[in-house]
């Protein structure tokens, strides 16, 4: 299998942007993560220990290996924003979303490692086998 390095390094950065331009128009409106305080700072920490974990891990060469890695890790941001949720929130429909968001990031950080790990399954490829050639036959009738 051929892998895409140009095509992997763009999806690794397109994964590392996003952030970054989420929280653009908050900084851009004075909200700066130090001079945050409560909520706002706990949520900014979270982006940044993702952003920070994310720009430190140099792609891999494997798309699939790279997509559990990062979104892992995006996931991991998730449950610590949820977690800010819970300490400082009021609402019990977002306390209970929170409550939900962590259950369902940690399941999917699971599922994700498992598919990450090769030797735990097989790999499976989502692309038609190559065809084979047979081997060339004889009319001839063994006796």
């Amino acid at each position: 299998m051929t892998i895409d390095r140009r095509a992997a390094h763009a999806a690794a950065l397109a994964i590392l942007a996003a952030p970054l331009l989420w929280a653009a128009p908050s900084l851009a409106q004075g909200s700066h993560p130090a001079t945050a305080q409560g909520a706002t700072a706990g949520y900014h920490a979270a982006m940044e220990k993702m952003n920070r974990e994310m720009a430190a891990e140099a792609p891999s060469g494997n798309a699939d290996r790279d997509f559990a890695s990062m979104m892992a890790k995006h996931h991991q941001a998730a449950i610590d924003m949820a977690r800010v949720e819970l300490e400082h929130g009021r609402d019990p429909e977002m306390r209970k979303v929170a409550e939900e968001v962590i259950q369902k990031q940690q399941q999917e950080i699971s599922h994700l490692r498992t598919l990450a790990v090769p030797a735990a399954r097989e790999v499976r490829s989502t692309r038609p086998a190559a065809p084979t050639q047979a081997a060339p036959s004889s009319n001839k009738l063994v006796e």
